[in-house]
């Protein structure tokens, strides 16, 4: 019988779908009787999924922000407001200071009695945190993504809307992609969520992985039997690889007479891309609601009076999302790319298109004009999350892997 495991988890991460799902894996594991401490910064708040309800301990660090550059900041700020640096901007920050207080942290567990530390992005500078260099302890580091900034179809996206702030740290970041590279160096077990995360991995890091799936808490994703609305959904950050402005295109090809409204859900926004998009969809003929802040509860309403879900994101490494549509049986249409091709069944929870506006929107109307066809995808996406993607499902996959860890640390 596998005993109770002390787990230390260090992470740094924003109000995102990576957050979540790290709340439902620490929910599993404290239902096992493990014991969970959590060593994170508060540099972005605990609002969007507060972890203190699946863990023991939250040790919280506080990075300060570098006096001369908050003074530079401000200052530039008034003069020039299109520069635009946000309150939570790293260019407040040092980035020595930062990996000073990551090896602090590493120095703090080790010295304790932890089995096992579970490891997440810092996604501040670098994806791949500096901790990874100092930690000692057997160490499991759960990579989302490597650090994306070169991808070429990022910049594409990027450069449309990107304020002043943000295209000057673009030509300042190449440090720390290399930096990113240096630490996944340290880490000796990786998981990913995808396959297609695992070839990432190989390719920029050249360093080898194991699958680990994320999953979903069907406790809260579940169909309410409800009336559908007539609106088609999105969720996701309000920032370009998310691909809304693909979904606008795509829906301003099926006939106006047809033409489902669409919902954009987004818990984190970028002010420049959230314009754009909404002069896209009003220059496109396109009825567009956007909503943020909500919550959980709110969210599962959301997906469950939607007729149809749409993703459209460029090389997302997983899609959290899809699974908590197909879970309110909601019916999925997803652009071929990326982890969601591992998610959603083409021909039978949904369907996944090539990067092609036209058959896009041929594909959301084949599924909005058949209710034998959404009949079908909507119940085969309920049993197929149930048989795979759930909570205890993912939870036990990431326990399998810490006992294998310790295992092979004790031979």
């Amino acid at each position: 019988m596998n005993r109770e495991l002390k787990i230390a988890i260090f992470h740094n991460l924003p109000n995102s779908g990576a957050i979540k799902a790290l709340h439902d894996n620490l929910k599993f594991l404290k239902s096992k009787g493990h014991y969970i401490d959590v060593y994170t910064f508060d540099r972005f708040g605990d609002t969007f999924t507060p972890l203190n309800d699946v863990t023991d301990n939250i040790f919280i660090y506080h990075l300060e922000k570098n006096s001369f550059r908050k003074f530079c900041i401000n200052l530039i700020n008034l003069i020039i407001p299109k520069v635009n640096f946000s309150e939570n901007s790293r260019f407040y920050f040092k980035y020595g200071d930062f990996e000073k207080i990551q090896k602090k942290i590493a120095e703090e567990i080790d010295s304790k009695d932890y089995d096992i530390v579970f490891v997440e992005h810092e996604n501040m500078f670098t994806m791949t945190p500096a901790f990874l260099k100092y930690i000692k302890k057997p160490t499991v580091y759960y990579c989302q993504e490597p650090c994306r900034d070169n991808e070429k179809i990022l910049l594409k996206l990027n450069n449309n809307t990107q304020t002043l702030s943000n295209k000057i740290y673009s030509r300042i970041n190449q440090k720390y992609i290399k930096l990113d590279i240096e630490y996944a160096q340290f880490a000796k077990n990786i998981l990913v969520n995808s396959y297609f995360s695992h070839e990432t991995l190989l390719k920029i890091f050249g360093m080898n992985s194991k699958v680990c799936y994320l999953g979903i808490d069907t406790n809260i994703f579940h169909p309410l039997n409800i009336p559908r609305q007539d609106y088609i959904l999105s969720v996701g950050v309000m920032m370009p690889h998310k691909g809304f402005d693909f979904i606008i295109g795509a829906v301003s090809e099926i006939d106006s007479d047809k033409r489902p409204k669409l919902v954009i859900v987004s818990y984190f926004v970028v002010e420049s891309w959230k314009n754009y998009v909404i002069k896209l969809a009003k220059e496109k003929n396109v009825e567009l609601e956007i909503l943020e802040g909500i919550s959980f509860k709110e969210l599962v309403k959301i997906f469950n009076e939607a007729k149809l879900f749409v993703f459209g994101s460029y090389l997302e490494p997983f899609g959290l999302v899809s699974l908590e549509s197909l879970a309110c049986g909601t019916p999925v249409v997803a652009v071929k790319e990326g982890g969601v091709r591992e998610i959603v069944q083409h021909g039978n929870n949904g369907f996944l298109s090539d990067r092609d506006e036209k058959v896009f929107a041929e594909y959301i109307t084949k599924i909005l004009d058949s209710q034998e066809l959404w009949d079908k995808f909507s119940q085969n996406g309920i049993e197929y999350v149930n048989n795979f993607w759930t909570l205890k499902h993912s939870g036990q996959r990431l326990e399998n892997h810490f006992y294998d860890i310790l295992d092979k640390e004790r031979k």
